[in-house]
Order: C-alpha cells, then sequence, then structure tokens
C-alpha cells in the first residue's frame, strides 16, 4: 500500500476520473482518489516500483487535469501552504489600505495587486479548464464574477470577494487536515518496535521486521506489536483498545494474543502468527482509512447535481444581465450586469461541494477517535434511520471501574478482618477484582508491601482465583468453581445478586463472600435518554 499527496485536484468528479485512469496502470492492483484529503492511495504489486508507478500516475493525471501534481512527500504541501499564507499576509494589508482611501489615486492598484495575490491560481485554473473544455465550475464562477466586478468599477467588491472565497477555502483545507489526522491518530495504536528474541538476548527492531514464526518478548505496559501465541510467561492483558472489552484477560502458553493490547503485570514470550501487514492493528486502521474513502449516497447525488447546477447558474446570470435591460424601457444594463454578477458569486456551489464529503470524512475521524468503527459514509448516513441500538455493558455504560459493594462473612469473622484477608491473598494478583478487593482494603491497587511478612505461599490459578497462605492460615479467594475444587461447600442455595460474587474460604471453610459491581457511567443515562428522543425505540444491553 502505497499514500501520495495529490495536489491541483479541482473536482470531485475529476478525482473520479483520475482514480479510473490510474486503476488501469499495469502493476496496480487498486486505485482509490481521495478528493477531501487530497491523496491517491495504490496498492501494488510486489515487483512494480514506486518512482514509475508515480510517474506514470502523475502523466494519466494531466491528462485530465492538467495541474495536478502526484508527490511522495508532504514538503510540497507545506512549501504551497507557506505560500498560500504569504499571499495573505501581503495582500490584506493592501486591500486594507485601499479601503481607507488614503491613497485615492492609487486606489485601483491596490485592490487590483490585492487582487492577484489572493485569486491568481484561482484565475489560472479556471483558464486551464476552459482551454481543456471543462468550462463550469467554482473557479470560472468566481473569474468570471470578480474580472466582470473589476470592469463595472467595484474594484473593493471584487477583491473582496477573492479574499472571503481563499478565507473559507484556507478554513476548508485547515478542517480536511484536522481529519486526516483524526483519521491516522488510529495508527498510534501500532508500537515503534518489538523486541525480537535472538540467541544473544533481544533487540529492538521494527515490527515489519519481524518474520512469522519468530519470537518477541513484551514488558509490563508495553502494547503487543504483532499478533502471536503465548510461549512463555503467564499475564493479564488489557485489549479495551482494540476491542473496548474492559476487563482484562489472563494470557497463559498457548493463548493467542493480538497486536494493540497492553501487557499488565508480567512480561510474555510470543511467537509470532502473522507479520504486520496482517495483524489486528494493521487492518483496524487499514480498515478506518477505507472507511474515510467510501463515498456515501449523498456524494454521489452531489456528483451529479454539481454537473448540470453549474451551467445553470451561468445561463441564468446571462439571462439576467441582458433580459430585463432589453424587455424593461429605461433599465441601465451596467445595473443588471452588477446583479447578475451578484448572483453568480452567490450561487458558486464550491462550499456544497466540499462541505459533503468533508462532513463525512471528519465523522469518520471523529468516531475512530472515539473507539468506533464505521464501515464507510454510506452507513454514517444510515444512521439517522437506527432505530434499536445494542449496548455491551462492561466499559461502554460503565466505567469497567470495580468496587466492593457488599461484604457477607459468615461467623466468627467480622467484615473488616474478612476484606484484609481476601486483599492480603490477593497481594500480587492483577485481576480487576483484586484491585477493588485491596483499593477497600485500603491497601492500594499496586502490591502489598506487607504481603512479604504475612505471605507463606502464593498461588494465581488461572480462571479460578488465588490460593494463598496468609499469617499461617490456607485463604482461598475466587469463585464457586476454586472452592468446589478445594472441596470447601460452598453456601447454597447461590446469592443472586447484582455484580460478581467473590467467595473466600480460611483454611478449608467457608467464610463468606465479597460482591464486586462496576460504576455506572455518569453520561450512561443520559446517552439512553437522548436516544430514545431522537427515535431509538429499543435499546438491548
Amino acid at each position: 500500500h502505497k499514500v501520495f499527496l495529490m495536489m491541483g485536484l479541482c473536482c470531485d468528479s475529476c478525482s473520479l476520473a483520475i482514480e479510473d485512469s490510474i486503476r488501469r496502470i499495469e502493476g496496480v492492483r487498486a486505485a482509490a482518489v481521495d478528493f477531501g484529503k487530497k491523496e491517491l492511495r495504490l496498492e501494488l504489486d510486489e515487483k512494480t516500483t514506486v518512482p514509475w508507478v508515480l510517474a506514470e500516475s502523475q502523466r494519466r493525471a494531466r491528462k485530465i487535469v492538467r495541474g495536478v501534481r502526484v508527490r511522495s512527500e508532504e514538503v510540497n504541501a507545506r512549501r504551497l501552504k507557506r505560500l498560500k499564507l504569504s499571499a495573505l499576509a501581503v495582500g490584506v494589508p493592501l486591500f486594507g489600505l485601499g479601503l481607507t482611501g488614503l491613497v485615492p489615486a492609487g486606489a485601483l492598484s491596490l485592490f487590483a495587486a490585492s487582487y492577484l495575490l489572493f485569486g491568481i491560481d484561482v484565475v489560472f485554473r479556471a483558464l486551464r479548464n476552459v482551454l481543456r473544455g471543462k468550462v463550469f465550475d467554482e473557479h470560472f464562477l468566481m473569474t468570471v464574477a470578480t474580472i466582470g466586478a473589476f470592469a463595472v468599477g467595484a474594484y473593493a467588491e471584487a477583491a473582496a470577494v477573492m479574499l472571503f472565497y481563499k478565507i473559507g477555502v484556507s478554513l476548508e483545507d485547515l478542517a480536511v487536515e484536522r481529519s486526516r489526522r483524526s483519521i491516522r491518530s488510529v495508527f498510534a495504536l501500532r508500537p515503534e518496535y518489538a523486541r525480537r528474541l535472538t540467541a544473544a538476548g533481544t533487540e529492538k527492531v521494527r515490527p515489519e521486521e519481524v518474520a512469522v514464526g519468530e519470537q518477541i518478548v513484551v514488558k509490563p505496559g508495553e502494547r503487543v506489536p504483532l499478533d502471536g501465541t503465548v510461549t512463555k510467561g503467564s499475564a493479564y492483558v488489557d485489549t479495551h483498545l482494540v476491542s473496548g472489552e474492559a476487563v482484562p484477560k489472563r494470557k497463559n502458553a498457548g493463548d493467542d494474543v493480538v497486536s494493540g493490547s497492553i501487557v499488565t503485570n508480567s512480561p510474555l514470550t510470543l511467537t509470532v502468527a502473522k507479520k504486520l501487514s496482517d495483524s489486528l492493528v494493521t487492518r483496524i486502521a487499514d480498515y478506518v482509512e477505507k472507511a474515510a474513502r467510501k463515498k456515501s449516497q449523498a456524494e454521489h447525488y452531489l456528483t451529479v447535481f454539481t454537473r448540470y447546477y453549474t451551467p445553470l447558474v451561468v445561463g441564468a446570470a446571462v439571462l439576467l444581465a441582458f433580459v430585463p435591460p432589453l424587455l424593461i424601457p429605461g433599465q441601465i444594463i451596467s445595473d443588471w450586469l452588477y446583479r447578475a454578477l451578484i448572483f453568480l458569486v452567490i450561487s458558486c456551489p464550491c462550499a456544497l461541494v466540499l462541505s459533503v464529503p468533508l462532513s463525512f470524512s471528519a465523522g469518520i475521524g471523529s468516531l475512530a477517535r472515539a473507539g468506533i468503527l464505521v464501515k464507510g459514509a454510506r452507513y454514517v448516513e444510515a444512521l439517522r434511520r437506527v432505530d434499536t441500538v445494542v449496548f455491551d455493558k462492561t466499559g461502554t455504560l460503565t466505567e469497567g471501574v470495580f468496587e466492593v459493594v457488599v461484604i457477607a462473612p459468615e461467623p466468627p469473622y467480622a467484615e473488616g478482618e474478612l476484606l484484609s484477608l481476601a486483599a492480603l491473598a490477593e497481594s500480587y494478583s492483577a485481576h480487576p477484582a483484586a484491585v477493588a478487593i485491596r483499593n477497600a482494603a485500603g491497601l492500594g491497587e499496586g502490591p502489598v508491601e506487607r504481603a512479604m511478612e504475612s505471605i507463606g505461599a502464593y498461588d494465581e490459578i488461572a480462571g479460578l482465583g488465588v490460593k494463598a497462605t496468609v499469617d499461617g492460615r490456607t485463604v482461598l479467594v475466587g469463585n464457586r468453581r476454586l472452592l468446589l475444587q478445594e472441596h470447601v461447600t460452598p453456601p447454597s442455595p447461590e446469592p443472586n445478586e447484582a455484580g460478581t460474587t467473590v467467595y473466600v474460604a480460611v483454611d478449608n471453610v467457608y467464610a463468606g463472600r465479597i460482591v464486586i459491581a462496576d460504576r455506572i457511567r455518569p453520561s450512561a443515562r443520559k446517552a439512553v435518554r437522548e436516544l430514545t428522543g431522537l427515535g431509538v425505540e429499543r435499546t438491548v444491553m
């Protein structure tokens, strides 16, 4: 996959024609031109050379739009941006000086100079399109309207119209760039390096340099760079960035781990199962970018609309300029010509042409930043017809932060003693339930210093809980299956409580239970209420 900047695109229909032409180049598997982001994305055969494809793409694009430039670096875009800002910085003072009337004899020169600084590229682009037979676009409308204003003596108005047009385009460029950054923020999920295991130890390499079958080491707090299988170690892995699941899952030897997830409490050695381009985090990033390129139904309608709209506007302006003076006695043709020019300016469709694809691109980028993947612009458009919403509970409607809500000891234990025993037994566990119990006992989230003195033996049993010796007593903390495995009789019938029930046994005797629940997000109730107000008939959890 290669991404190039494509500068000089003038309309969405042109980008579609260029896309179709480039797609026919030998060695190009797929091509997509994004008019909003000014990008050309190519999928190439392995034997295809990038410089040749770049040159051929530009040659074909220039047959359709003469001024198109295809670049592999953003240096040219930055240079162009500086030129535009410099033109505005010089042109605005000249325009302001002309408005003050301090130089009456040079007013025309001041307005003409500021006009050229603001809009010379618009005029050249309009002329190029006329020579190529593509007369009717927003550049043509702006050029005719402003030059016509100069012709009837409205110098200030001509320069002002071009100034406001360029300010509007600059704001749109800024919005496009923000949208691009928003979409590309998804790539932050990908780690910059991987720790490859070698005979001499580990070495830091780029993830794309690691081959399938090689081993990598991921330390606590680091993101997993590539999809793989655990070959050594055991740790809780946080996958909320890639799956939305708020509760870390314990991974042992033989378990699969996906890229983008975070190892929380101890190092893991993984055997790489997929190269970077096939790993989950890359597929998610590609998925978001492809979604941003899929055009909505509104965008397709807009492309067709502008083909007919602009010629009709030009025709209406011509009629407005010449028909009333001919049919209505006493009318001055210059007045009606001025009205026709105003009509051309206010009828320019550039805001509509740019705002529709930009709004979808910005929307998809914002959704991606919030962790919501959308298949394409047409699905963003379809959201207005949604009548049912299905929520995951943990980490979505709730905060994914667990806290103790019930402590139910059995005699002779008191609430404080039961909680303290359970917290000490869970001293080394990174499980969310263990963290909640330690927090409730005032021992903090991390490993407990007192555990060094109190705990003689410690065993964390995957999927069940922990078994530890606390001050000489054997303490079990876990689910119902742990008690049954250790031949401890749990309470019967099983308590029916909202939350997760953690059972505690001391010296093989049931000692009580602790109930842990997730906190509901403060915004959850409001969100569900607003969805109902928007016409969502059913909300399913």
